[in-house]
């Protein structure tokens, strides 16, 4: 950059040189020096339009949104064919929340350049944010028309269609989206959802481990796996997939919720209870997971709490049952929980515990299908303090695989699982060592590592492990 600026200006004269710099500066995040340069050009040119939508890129690089607005004004008042400025007044109002504005602006710039994919795109973006879902739709058909590669509008649509049960349609769409794309790993996730909305299990579940496969860090594959394998009633399965959930995201309201249900199948209330707060912990507004209590709550004859949760997740879906209010004047109030559960559209009856069924028709297809390969990095330390660089390979129902170039490591040992790299949050487990062989493919060494070695109940161990990270 050092040298590439003073080439910029022996090859340019006055503020074109100095809008040349402002710009290579900007692309390298150098707000500062950028800044500089454009406010030195526009001293040179005070009626520079491309100067003033610069210092608004700038701006707005740094979250200055006022000036940034006020930059883009100044640059419109130049040049009122700018729809460049348009488009980052559109950015601007969009982050602040002013979404009326935002979408003034990008059809202004549409007025002036209607071929630009990128604001039909953009203006989707916000419809579908405010759930006006036909505007979405139009929009992300005029960018498809301006860009037929766009496979990020193939998939909208297919979001969106799939939201209206229109599965046909949505079909279409993600396929299109894969065809021009074949490694999203959230168009694999959306098929695998159309598949599961079929109730064709075993199709939905081969799109989430596609998924997994092209990033093995996306925990919503592993959580919609755990739906796959709960909704066939293949308990372990669907344990471990969530559990690989929960560590890959530990803010995910859906993963916690989900556990509820899966501890609630298995009658271990207790757990049942704590996940479903977990969630609401989360994600307040989840409905899904009051009703998951009130359902534990009936099960447990406790009648009285669980049409409190009921009242409160049909206030949170903002519908009401007049017809389970009456039943509970009468202190019906099983009744009333059929009400309850039929207006916020669930079976009327509350399911009772479930027994595990086989995972697979073999041992050897037992062990494959309760162990989930994945790939995130971990920390070792012993007791004597030493600590190992280490990868887990696989998570399976009694620990983890991990590889690390170190050959010898102590049998007990701690592990540190970064949860989130912004915030350093990270999850502490204990485990023992329980064998340990060279790796095939190179210098390393794989490590199994057996959780909880001090013979507590694992499920509920590993449970509250998870239950414990903020």
């Amino acid at each position: 950059m050092n040298k590439f600026v003073p080439k910029i200006r022996k090859q340019a004269l006055g503020d074109q040189a100095l809008l040349l710099a402002a710009q290579a500066y900007l692309k390298e995040g150098l707000y500062e020096k950028a800044l500089e340069e454009c406010t030195a050009a526009l001293r040179h040119n005070p009626r520079s339009a491309l100067a003033h939508l610069t210092c608004g890129q700038i701006y707005a690089s740094e979250s200055r949104y006022q000036e940034a607005i006020d930059a883009c004004s100044a640059a419109l008042a130049a040049d009122q064919k700018l729809s460049k400025a348009h488009v980052l007044l559109g950015f601007v109002y969009r982050e602040l929340g002013r979404f009326p504005e935002a979408i003034e602006q990008y059809r202004s710039s549409l007025q002036k350049d209607p071929e630009n994919s990128h604001v039909h795109m953009m203006l989707g973006e916000i419809y579908l944010g405010l759930g006006r879902d036909d505007e979405a739709v139009e929009s992300y058909r005029l960018a498809l028309e301006a860009n037929p590669q766009l496979g990020m509008a193939h998939f909208k649509l297919a979001h969106i269609y799939l939201k209206r049960k229109m599965d046909g349609e949505a079909l279409h769409e993600v396929e299109t989206a894969l065809k021009l794309n074949p490694t999203s790993a959230r168009s694999h996730i959306l098929l695998g959802d159309i598949y599961l909305s079929r109730r064709k299990y075993p199709r939905a579940l081969a799109e989430y481990r596609e998924a997994v496969n092209v990033n093995p860090r996306l925990d919503e594959a592993h959580q919609k796996a755990g739906q796959v394998f709960l909704a066939l009633k293949q308990f372990p399965e669907a344990l471990l997939e969530l559990r690989v959930a929960t560590i890959l995201n530990s803010k995910s309201a859906d993963t916690y919720y989900y556990l509820g249900n899966l501890y609630f199948a298995l009658n271990q209330y207790e757990m049942a209870v704590a996940h479903y707060w977990k969630s609401l912990g989360v994600n307040p507004l989840l409905a899904a997971a009051r009703a998951g209590l009130g359902a534990v709550y009936t099960v447990q004859k406790r009648f009285r709490e669980a049409v409190e949760e009921y009242r409160s997740a049909l206030k949170i879906a903002v519908t009401v049952s007049e017809a389970a209010e009456k039943f509970v004047m009468q202190e019906r109030y099983l009744e009333a929980i059929e009400e309850y559960r039929l207006a916020l559209k669930l079976a009327a009856d509350v399911p009772g515990g479930e027994k595990p069924v086989s995972c697979g028709d073999d041992a050897r297809g037992r062990r494959k299908i309760q162990r989930v390969s994945t790939s995130f990095p971990v920390r070792l330390w012993d007791d004597s303090g030493n600590v190992h660089s280490a990868w887990i390979i696989n998570v399976s129902q009694h620990g983890l695989l991990v590889e690390s170039p170190k050959e010898t490591i102590d049998r007990a040992v701690n592990l540190s699982i970064v949860l989130d790299p912004d915030s350093k949050k990270e999850l502490t487990l204990k485990g023992r060592i329980v064998r340990t062989e060279k790796c095939k493919t190179d210098d390393g060494y794989l490590f199994g590592i057996q959780l909880n070695p001090e013979g507590g109940e694992r499920d509920t161990e590993w449970g509250a492990f998870f239950l414990s990270v903020e």
